[in-house]
């Protein structure tokens, strides 16, 4: 009696390796069939998450590209269902059901255009647990659209504040109703995801108020009113500015376990790299407005009301009497970032001329920018991150 593969029981070997030793066999009319088939397809989503499905793919394309010409219809499918997947994985997870009618949805609206993509929708209406809702063509984004994945962060979420993508994974920095700030890591490749809650780990025995042997600051950073943070371009430090004045360094390796923090006047009011302004309330020369943190994790930079521009060094932290060294350009720093190495710091003021200033930190003082960038209302500053001198702004 002939079983379909996606009904054989898998030993940990036989699903994951089963069009490889196909191809290698030359069955390569079994990979295509498979390949074909909406059960197997589901079947490793919903087991073996995005890269089960992809290395099946990949072998299928494989296959098309060695046939010689007339596979181009093939190669297109293949590359339909691996966009698809890619957008339905973080749904699957959640629910593993949900797989039908995410791959449903999001290869229908070429099914009048392929006879493969008619006969798998085919097959899905067919095969889909009951009850079965068949979803309409625009409720889903299309695979092989401008949008070719989708992450679901949650119905708590209010704001995302930053992402970062570094390899399989992605990390979005985001806050609630109550502005308390989360990090989701979301991994491409398996399909699964975990969310840490900011300051959770932290202990009242850690509630020193200051500095202890370590040279670490321990004061408890308050994960309420959470007001803005950046990545590291390194992706090891997450930085984050809370309503109580506080900004606080955070360890990516360990979890998100509090590195050190530092006492900042007045209120964070605005996002790392970002111009939307946040509501501050009375005026305060002392508040800061802006941060930027370098792409190698080692110094963190603010800006404030009154004009200043602080360097944090964060890789001798420890050693500093005091942490900050600063220097003074005039007029509310309206946005500023800074070089891959921390030597190079880009700022701009509101409403005043010169608007854009630089610093070098190697020679101490500050470069001169082209007349026609200084003509306009600037709101925001960039500085190349590709080198570490950061040339261009």
């Amino acid at each position: 009696m002939f079983t379909p593969w996606w009904e054989v029981e898998d030993d940990g070997y036989i699903h994951d390796n089963e069009c490889h030793v196909l191809h290698a066999a030359g069955e390569t009319k079994e990979v295509v069939w498979l390949l074909e088939r909406a059960q197997w397809i589901v079947m490793r989503l919903q087991k073996s998450g995005i890269n089960g499905v992809e290395q099946d793919v990949a072998i299928g394309i494989q296959v098309a590209e060695g046939s010689g010409g007339g596979q181009a219809e093939l190669v297109r499918y293949l590359r339909l269902i691996g966009s698809a997947v890619r957008m339905s994985c973080g749904f699957v997870v959640e629910n593993a059901y949900e797989a039908w009618f995410q791959m449903y949805g999001r290869v229908m609206w070429y099914a009048e255009q392929c006879e493969r993509t008619r006969r798998l929708t085919c097959k899905v209406e067919e095969c889909a647990p009951r009850p079965w809702v068949k979803p309409s063509v625009g409720v889903l984004n299309e695979a092989g659209g401008p949008v070719s994945e989708s992450l679901r962060i949650g119905e708590s979420c209010r704001k995302i504040v930053d992402i970062c993508h570094g390899g399989d994974v992605i990390r979005v920095l985001w806050t609630d109703g109550n502005r308390v700030g989360f990090v989701t890591e979301y991994n491409r490749i398996h399909g699964n995801r975990k969310t840490y809650k900011l300051g959770s780990a932290v202990t009242e025995s850690e509630l020193s108020g200051g500095r202890g042997s370590s040279g670490r600051n321990n004061v408890l950073p308050l994960s309420r009113d959470f007001r803005c943070g950046a990545f590291s371009g390194n992706l090891k430090k997450l930085v984050t500015g809370h309503h109580d004045g506080r900004v606080v360094v955070w360890d990516i390796d360990s979890g998100y376990e509090v590195n050190h923090s530092v006492e900042c006047p007045g209120t964070v009011a605005r996002r790392f790299f970002r111009c939307e302004s946040v509501s501050s309330g009375a005026y305060d020369t002392g508040r800061a407005t802006c941060v930027a943190i370098s792409g190698d994790g080692r110094t963190a930079v603010f800006g404030s009301e009154d004009g200043r521009v602080c360097i944090w060094n964060l890789h001798n932290h420890e050693a500093a009497g005091h942490p900050f060294q600063t220097m003074k350009v005039g007029g509310r720093v309206r946005g500023l970032d800074v070089s891959l190495d921390g030597k190079r710091i880009v700022c701009c003021r509101m409403y005043i001329t010169p608007a854009i200033y630089v610093w070098d930190r190697n020679v101490g003082s500050e470069i001169a920018v082209p007349d026609e960038m200084q003509k306009d209302d600037v709101r925001c500053v960039a500085i190349s991150r590709w080198r570490a001198g950061g040339e261009r702004i």
